[in-house]
């Protein structure tokens, strides 16, 4: 598949700039973490790391709304409202005076940015399937992973210059640009005689079918457990840069380096996986995370409180470049089987994963001891755990998944 004209450009453009919303909003803040930290009184830096996590609570919630939502009014209202309530947290957070304020920002900022997660996945769906949608994606990502790496930059910048405050004045504009662009230039894809009307009793049998499915099931919960490493990581970054490496304002610029493998694994995987099969490069990604989570693991278990930097470093990019192949082509897998239900599917493969993803990285925070033991162990763990998925995903049935047809459903005795 090949783009030919500034449209189908533009296109790739406006889903990554509206889809790293949710990017921007977790990485921007990391360099700010220690001085809203002291400013506003948290206790451990655990609390700190709830400043991200919170977010992607948030995003559990908003997923779980905004797919049903956009399969029953159409995507673009879903992005409006979902632009709306960010906007509402974003605000609330630059005036915040306490955990609690701010802790209520996050889970709003997480709420509203599911929308335009949400919906930009339906779209892409809506326009491609297979091979196209990953290679799709794929690119989206290409472009996309910019974002982190240059939003810890932007974040200590405007740090330095202006405050935290700012940072959260950022994701306003951020927010406000991408809603704009998105609702001027991108048409409604889901026409109305495709939409699935919103009722508690649909909702209920389509989402029992959409869970009965394997298939999505075991992708699903695979790119829980890779979005819970990267969870982790940016939960714990921020300390493991300052505490144990001493790398001081230097933060952004490492973090960007590692940023940067990310966005390599998906250009990658956009040029190999249509010869080598999305199956076949994610069992490739899952193997070498393994590896060199393992190698991570045995390094911190021998020297304390880790490895060399420029070794941490190296594994770390290497892992990174490994979780960037798998987690390009766990949505366009797990999506494979679902066709007029796409939005309410996303939503809830999107809840699904999310939550796995906050579970694993809070539990895994916890134990952070300013060593890298603990969170080496979280990593090798999680990649055993989504390969043995990835070997359930491939053998389950990949039969597609229809709505349901509220008259031959049973009828209750």
């Amino acid at each position: 598949m090949r783009f030919k004209n500034s449209r189908a450009y533009e296109f790739i453009a406006l889903m990554s700039f509206t889809m790293s919303l949710v990017a921007v909003s977790i990485d921007g803040v990391l360099p700010a973490l220690p001085v809203i930290a002291l400013e506003l009184g948290f206790i451990t830096l655990q609390h700190s790391q709830m400043v991200v996590s919170l977010f992607v609570l948030g995003m559990v919630f908003g997923e779980l709304l905004f797919g049903p939502f956009c399969d029953a009014f159409g995507r673009r209202p879903a992005l409006a409202l979902g632009v709306g309530v960010f906007c509402l947290g974003a605000v609330i957070a630059m005036g915040a005076d306490n955990f609690e304020q701010m802790g209520l920002a996050r889970v709003l900022q997480g709420l509203g940015a599911a929308g335009p997660k949400i919906v930009c996945r339906a779209v892409i769906r809506d326009r491609f399937e297979g091979a196209a949608m990953a290679r799709v994606m794929s690119l989206i990502f290409t472009v996309f992973i910019l974002v982190p790496m240059i939003a810890p930059m932007i974040g200590q910048g405007l740090l330095l210059a202006a405050g935290w405050r700012w940072i959260f004045g950022l994701y306003l504009f951020w927010a406000g640009v991408a809603g704009l662009w998105f609702m001027i230039r991108q048409p409604e894809t889901l026409a109305r005689d495709q939409r699935v009307p919103l009722s508690l009793k649909r909702l209920c049998l389509n989402s029992g079918r959409i869970f009965k499915s394997r298939k999505v099931m075991a992708y699903t919960c695979a790119s829980g457990m890779v979005f819970g490493t990267q969870l982790l990581f940016l939960a714990t970054a921020q300390a493991v840069f300052s505490q144990i490496y001493h790398v001081g304002l230097m933060f952004a610029v490492y973090f960007a380096v590692l940023a940067a493998s990310l966005g390599l694994a998906t250009l990658i995987n956009s040029r190999l996986v249509a010869t080598c099969g999305m199956h076949k490069m994610v069992l490739y990604g899952a193997v070498g995370h393994i590896i060199f989570a393992g190698l991570l693991f045995g390094a911190s278990l021998v020297t304390d409180p880790g490895p060399a930097f420029v070794w941490f470093m190296v594994l770390q990019f290497m892992m990174h470049f490994c979780m960037g192949i798998v987690f390009g082509n766990l949505g366009a897998l797990a999506m494979q089987p679902l066709g007029r239900i796409a939005g309410l599917g996303a939503s809830l493969m999107a809840a699904v994963s999310s939550l796995i993803a906050v579970l694993f990285a809070t539990l895994c925070g916890w134990f952070y001891d300013a060593t890298l033991l603990p969170l080496a162990l979280g990593y090798f763990a999680a990649g055993m755990v989504t390969l043995q998925l990835l070997r359930i995903g491939h053998r389950a049935s990949g039969d597609v998944v229809y709505p349901v047809n509220l008259s031959d459903a049973p009828v209750p005795n």
